[in-house]
């Protein structure tokens, strides 16, 4: 095989792709789609290689060539039913007569202009079928995330080169006439993006989420049919793989023969194949699931991840926890107990299931907190940070994805929680809820104000429920509702002494004598450095991943104070006992370790002390 440079097998990978099929047809047809895989794997091993591929997520699409390959960090947010396409193909050259056996990624565009056509009828074509997925860029990333990743975008000469080859091809092309693409175009996009309610008010949900459709474009996907049965809807992936633009086409019907399914509605029809400028196809060679999302970690990690390989890649993990111990003090009014238990409330994730009950899931409910403030603030005089705002925006420093979102009367009432099937155009509608494992839902309850909650609001207020209690996502399917697992950490807000979500973590916020109790935002504290906030981020993912056992001399004694605390409290329940077990997991990880301790063990039933004290000093007052 001759060797390419560096640029052409990113710009022109289908030179590489119809090669190993050439090589491998003598042999056999069935090893082709593998050695291509083998051959871009063993091509992007290096970091320097896979950041030569351009980002769709940060490259315009303008500035892709037609054909190129591309990198796309994204969710699945919809999966369509499976696609029958040519798997190989007779063209046939209209001039010459001549024959040859085409794969499955042909060049449309090269095709039509040396005047090739497909024989439908010869016995060397083969059929096969296809998953397509609507992927979205990942919701809800923060700010520094997308930043971070921005920064890891195709160096210039690639960029250069993928627009040199778009000229080229469209020179070669004979396009329409302008004038009646125009009026077309703004019809096409207004009926995909505005044309009703439902989208108009998914767009807003997602603008108000801070992510969904801010980074980076919408994705209709082709993956092989072996694509794993895990990668399910929120699946968060990275995908290599071959970007259409929209072109002249070898079929009539639509773009890379997507003519439709026989008795598909005109609606289907649009959801399913909106046009290319809206929504680019993109081909898939290499799908994997991302064990995580932040930017500065290597891309992929063993999960959960071993104490050993932590140790030898990372370290400082007392000064990093220290450090985010003392920001969370800061925004949680000098509370250090508060602070605590949001650090060990962060760090949690859903290891396990048994039947209903998630195991590893830490919802906290924060009480007493201080009131949005209502009145306008003095002429000339900016308005104050609400003290759920500034907790969020900390928390938008430090994670890679969290969510804010206010119980206020309109936002319940009017958003879509959950994903919702839209039976007319056939496809799943999305919902707020949608999200990847491990994004973070801040719940502001003080938001909360006089009225009454539409039918709407209380499916909403059921859904967030289900979140919380369950680490399932509702899916409306009309007729009937679906329960998906998922894995979000929620943190609950509340003003009062009660919420009017069921949480099982409850601590009053005491704030230190001096914040004033009145105040709405978190103390004032020294500006940490980007040194210190990666610090941070990287504790915070790392630590989550960490690999977690409990051993057996531990165990008996763990077991045994159950049995102490029994016959002391009576209302030591197993469901409080399994509360404590995960504190003590938590405990663990915050200081790096894969298994508990006798004094980590300690330390969490003193935490859990402190707090039932707390909560019985406030119903007494």
């Amino acid at each position: 095989m001759p060797v390419l440079v560096a640029e052409e097998w990113i710009t022109a990978p289908l030179k590489v792709v119809r090669k190993l099929h050439e090589e491998s047809a003598a042999a056999s047809r069935d090893g082709a789609e593998q050695r291509v895989v083998e051959h871009f794997t063993e091509l992007l091993q290096s970091e320097e290689a896979w950041t030569k591929i351009p980002c769709l997520n940060v490259t315009p699409l303008e500035q892709l060539g037609d054909g190129s390959l591309v990198r796309y960090r994204a969710m699945v947010q919809d999966q369509f039913g499976p696609e029958l396409y040519l798997k190989y193909y007779t063209a046939v050259n209209s001039t010459t007569g001549h024959q040859s056996v085409v794969s499955r990624f042909p060049h449309a565009a090269e095709m039509l202009c040396l005047g090739i056509h497909v024989d439908d009828d010869s016995p060397d074509n083969v059929t096969g079928d296809r998953h397509t997925l609507y992927c979205v860029p990942i919701p809800a990333q923060t700010e520094w995330t997308r930043n971070a990743y921005g920064q890891c975008s195709a160096v210039d000469p690639v960029r250069e080169s993928c627009q040199q080859l778009q000229q080229s091809q469209r020179g070669k092309r004979q396009l329409e006439d302008e004038e009646d693409e125009g009026e077309g175009e703004m019809e096409v996009e207004e009926k995909e993006r505005g044309g009703g309610p439902e989208t108009k008010r998914a767009r807003e949900e997602g603008s108000l989420l801070g992510g969904r459709g801010q980074w980076g474009e919408a994705i209709r996907r082709s993956a092989r049919p072996e694509l794993p049965s895990s990668q399910r809807d929120w699946t968060a992936l990275s995908t290599q793989g071959v970007c259409k633009q929209p072109v002249l086409t070898l079929f009539e019907g639509g773009e890379d023969g997507e003519e439709g399914v026989v008795g598909e509605t005109a609606a289907e029809r649009s959801a399913h194949c909106p046009p290319p400028s809206l929504v680019p196809r993109l081909h898939c060679i290499l799908v994997t699931s991302l064990s995580h999302t932040n930017p500065l970690l290597p891309r992929q990690l063993p999960l959960p991840l071993p104490r050993d390989v932590y140790h030898s890649k990372f370290g400082g993990v007392a000064e990093s926890r220290d450090l985010v111990l003392s920001l969370l003090t800061s925004a949680l009014l000098g509370d250090s107990l508060a602070a605590e238990f949001s650090l060990l409330h962060l760090l949690s994730s859903v290891h396990g299931r048994s039947e209903v009950l998630a195991l590893g899931k830490f919802a906290l409910n924060l009480t007493n907190c201080p009131p949005t403030p209502t009145s306008p603030p003095p002429p000339l005089l900016p308005s104050p940070p609400s003290f759920p705002s500034s907790l969020h925006t900390l928390l938008s420093q430090l994670l890679t994805q969290s969510v804010l979102l206010p119980l206020s009367l309109s936002v319940m009432n009017t958003w879509r929680l959950s994903p919702r099937k839209d039976y007319s155009a056939n496809r799943l509608v999305a919902g707020a809820l949608q999200l990847i494992p491990g994004t973070h839902l801040l719940v502001d309850e003080t938001a909360l104000e006089p009225g009454r909650l539409s039918e709407v609001g209380v499916r909403n207020l059921a859904a967030l429920g289900h979140v919380i209690q369950h680490q399932t996502v509702t899916y409306d399917f009309q007729f009937h509702t679906t329960e998906f697992k998922c894995d979000l950490p929620v943190m609950v807000l509340t003003e009062g002494k009660k919420s009017i979500l069921k949480v099982e973590c409850v601590l009053p916020l005491s704030p230190s004598p001096s914040s004033s109790p009145s105040s709405s935002s978190s103390l004032p504290s020294p500006t940490p450095t980007e040194q210190q906030l990666n610090a941070a981020r990287l504790y915070l993912s790392l630590h989550r991943m960490l690999q977690y056992k409990l051993p057996p001399d531990v165990q008996k004694a763990v077991e045994e104070d159950f049995v102490a605390m029994r016959r002391t409290d009576a209302n030591m329940t197993a469901d409080k006992f399994h509360q404590l077990l995960c504190l003590a997991r938590l405990v663990s990880l915050s200081y790096g370790c894969s298994e508990l301790t006798l004094s980590h063990w300690n330390h969490a039933k003193h935490l859990e002390n402190q707090r039932l004290a707390r909560l019985q000093t406030v119903a007494a007052s």
